[in-house]
C-alpha cells in the first residue's frame, strides 16, 4: 500500500539559434517521493471506512545559470476520503491539506520571482498550507438498445465534481517545475489547474458532465462514447504564473 521512488535528472539543451537560446530546465538532484494509499476495508488501523492517501516529495532544484534561484522543496499532502456507493450511485467527499516548504537560495541582485514579487533576502524560507475539499458524485444508468442488427447496453452517466481551496499568496515562489495543465475532459475533473508543486490554485468551482456509451452485449466492446461537460467558477482565479 506504499511506494517510494528516487530520481536524478539533468538536461543537455541544444540551441541552434544563438540569438534565441532554449531555456534550460531545472535539474533535480535528487528527487525522492513517498506515496501511500490505505483503503477503507483495513479497519484494523482505525480508518472505519475511510480511504487514507499520502503524497510527499523532497526535491533539490539546481540551475546551471547563475541568474536563477536554487532551492530545496518539501511537499506533504495527506488526504482522507469517504467513498459511499449504492446501486448505480456514488458519493465521495474528500479532504486534504497540501503543505509545501521552500528553502530558496537567490543570487544577489536577482529577482528570482521573474518580476512578480522579489525575494526579500538572498536566502528565503517559505511555507504554504492549502486545505482542499472535494466532492465527487454521479449516477450510472443503463438500458438495453438495438442498432444495426446488434444488441447494445447504453449508459447515461451524469457526474458532478466540486472543488474548494482557499486563496494563498504564492507570487513570491519562483517557478521550478510548474506549468498550466492542457485543457481537456480529464482536466476539468482535476483539483488543481497546474502541474508541478509551485502553484496550488484557489478554487470554488463545480464541474457538471454527462457521458453516454454504447457497449456490445456479446463482446463487451465499447463502440462509441459521447461526453459533454462544463465547469462553473464561483470566484476568480487569483493564483497565476509569471506573465
Amino acid at each position: 500500500w506504499w511506494n517510494a521512488a528516487a530520481l536524478m535528472q539533468t538536461y543537455q539543451t541544444l540551441s541552434p539559434d544563438p540569438e534565441h537560446p532554449v531555456t534550460t530546465p531545472y535539474r533535480r538532484l535528487p528527487q525522492v517521493a513517498l506515496n501511500a494509499l490505505r483503503a477503507g476495508e483495513f479497519d484494523r488501523i482505525g480508518t472505519n471506512g475511510l480511504d487514507f492517501t499520502w503524497n510527499s516529495e523532497f526535491v533539490r532544484f539546481i540551475h546551471p545559470d547563475e541568474d536563477h534561484a536554487n532551492a530545496l522543496r518539501l511537499t506533504a499532502y495527506p488526504q482522507m476520503a469517504l467513498p459511499l456507493q449504492w446501486s448505480g450511485f456514488y458519493l465521495t467527499p474528500k479532504f486534504g491539506v497540501h503543505y509545501t516548504r521552500y528553502d530558496i537560495d537567490c543570487p544577489q541582485g536577482v529577482n528570482c520571482t521573474q518580476g512578480v514579487a522579489p525575494v526579500a533576502d538572498q536566502r528565503e524560507k517559505i511555507n504554504r498550507t492549502v486545505p482542499i475539499f472535494t466532492v465527487d458524485t454521479g449516477i450510472n444508468l443503463e438500458r438495453q438498445a438495438r442498432a444495426f442488427g446488434r444488441d447494445y447496453r447504453q449508459t447515461l452517466e451524469p457526474r458532478l465534481y466540486y472543488v474548494h481551496a482557499p486563496y494563498r499568496r504564492q507570487d513570491d515562489i519562483p517557478i521550478f517545475d510548474t506549468s498550466r495543465l492542457d485543457f481537456g475532459f480529464a482536466q476539468i475533473f482535476s483539483e488543481n489547474i497546474y502541474t508541478g508543486g509551485d502553484r496550488v490554485a484557489n478554487s470554488d468551482q463545480l464541474t457538471a458532465a454527462i457521458t453516454s456509451r454504447m457497449i456490445e452485449q456479446e463482446t463487451g466492446v465499447e463502440r462509441w462514447r459521447f461526453l459533454v461537460g462544463q465547469r462553473y467558477y464561483f470566484e476568480d482565479q487569483l493564483v497565476t504564473l509569471p506573465g
